[in-house]
């Protein structure tokens, strides 16, 4: 079921974007990517309603190291990987770094914790993301 869904899902997805004239790259960083992380969305906010913090961290960080070494790792080794999407899709990738590293920058502020203000500023940032993404199209 998950490759029949997977493959159904990324078809209609490159279709789409073609259709409307969108980079795959855009539409796959946008509405690809949060459908995939609806699920940890909910098990990281479940966490944190139960005061369990550790365990919303833990799912964000495990999620994106599994996501970026495993997958990325295995679908490289399947065939080579490429960003086709030019200048934005370089961007897009390179926007990974500095978000790293804001993460660890707010956690060793907060003493391990991320507060309300940096809720707010990675909120922030990944409106600017959109945004940026989405220029032109409306």
């Amino acid at each position: 079921m998950i490759l029949a869904g997977s493959k159904a899902m990324v078809d209609t997805v490159i279709a789409f974007a073609e259709n409307v004239g969108v980079p795959s790259m855009v539409i796959s960083a946008t509405i690809v990517a949060f459908g995939t992380s609806v699920p940890e969305l909910a098990v990281s906010i479940a966490g944190v309603l139960k005061k369990c913090g550790d365990l919303a961290i833990g799912n964000i960080v495990g999620s994106c190291t599994f996501n970026i070494l495993l997958i990325l790792g295995l679908c490289a080794l399947v065939s080579p990987l490429g960003i086709q999407s030019g200048i934005t899709g370089m961007i897009n990738v390179l926007m990974m770094l500095p978000a790293g590293a804001f993460l660890t920058f707010f956690m060793i502020l907060g003493k391990g914790k991320l507060g309300r203000m940096a809720g707010i500023f990675f909120l922030a940032v990944y409106m600017v993301f959109l945004c940026f993404n989405c220029r032109g199209l409306f």
